[in-house]
């Protein structure tokens, strides 16, 4: 087991906690036009580069539900799953992501984790750990998928959920892991900095594509979280003070970096240097741990949040695919 950093956390809404919570409100109405790119993938039209299939993968007693995208033209017999990050909107906040993979001819199945959307299990260990293998075993009985050509894309907790599954799957060719944490401390000073990254004005491309309302939609989507089987379930956002300690317990028991370092996938480790949630030292943490072929992409001047709206790392997302798969 990895020795990590430890410290308190705190339960209790701040003055620059409130702060936080209510500039990111009053960035969601700065733009009061809404624009919103996802119907484009969700809803194609019958001239469109993809077809999309909305989707149940069994679980348990339930199921996740999903979507299937598959390109028209130029498909690469290849797939990737994408695996989202705590309390993410599960189109629009990788909107960006999808539509590159599609271009480069890749297969996606997206998800709702537990907690998450329509997947009506809450979010908690060790339930959670079975949420990747279902959806590759899914993944894998869809017409048109090479069994052996599958990629995972994780994000923040999905990655870390991603990496947990890596040493027992089999078929995974490649992985790239954005923003995965190895705990989750979050005081009110790393709140503070992450908040001021969103407001970096290479962000404002973007919203040519979709205003900041959408967009901080993966910050404000509810989740259900319960610590151990019998506990009871809270619903809490991103910006809950309670939550980087629920997910700081949930990741602990994942133990993304060490699965990490007994598989000899290659991984692509993706993080922005303004990174709070998900600091350098971590990315870097993460990259020495692996033994198999591995990359570090370090995208200057993106936070945990405006990671997922930047063309640096989408492209070499696609790159590494491109690559491995």
């Amino acid at each position: 087991m990895i020795q990590l950093r430890s410290e308190p956390q705190a339960s209790f809404e701040t003055p620059l906690t409130f702060l936080w919570r209510h500039a990111l409100h009053a960035l969601r109405h700065a733009v009061p036009v809404h624009l919103d790119p996802s119907p484009r993938l969700l809803n194609p039209s019958a001239n469109a580069d993809h077809t999309v299939r909305r989707v149940q993968i069994p679980l348990g007693n339930g199921f996740m539900p999903g979507h299937l995208f598959v390109p028209r033209h130029d498909a690469k017999g290849a797939s990737v799953c994408l695996v989202h990050g705590t309390s993410a909107e599960q189109t629009l906040s990788y909107y960006m992501w999808i539509r590159a993979l599609l271009r480069a001819g890749f297969q996606v199945l997206t998800f709702e984790m537990d907690g998450h959307g329509d997947n009506r299990r809450p979010l908690r260990v060790p339930d959670v750990e079975a949420n990747v293998p279902a959806a590759l075993q899914f993944l894998r009985s869809q017409p048109g998928v090479n069994p052996e050509r599958l990629g995972l894309l994780g994000v923040s907790l999905g990655g870390a959920c991603a990496l947990n599954a890596l040493p027992a799957e089999t078929g995974i060719k490649a992985v790239v892991a954005v923003s995965v944490p190895a705990q989750v401390e979050l005081g009110e000073w790393e709140r503070l900095q992450e908040l001021v990254g969103l407001f970096n004005p290479e962000n404002c491309q973007t919203f040519l594509d979709a205003t900041p309302g959408p967009l901080l939609r993966f910050v404000t989507v509810p989740v259900r979280i319960a610590q151990g089987l019998d506990a009871l379930i809270e619903e809490v956002d991103l910006l809950h003070p309670k939550t980087a300690h629920h997910i700081d317990a949930i990741v602990r028991h994942l133990d993304p970096y060490g699965h990490a370092a007994r598989s000899d996938v290659p991984v692509m480790v993706i993080n922005g240097d303004w990174d709070n949630i998900t600091p350098l030292w971590q990315a870097q943490m993460l990259y020495e741990q692996i033994s198999a072929p591995k990359s570090l992409l370090l995208v200057p001047r993106r936070n945990h949040f405006t990671i997922m709206i930047s063309p640096q790392a989408v492209d070499g997302m696609v790159q590494w695919f491109r690559r491995w798969l």
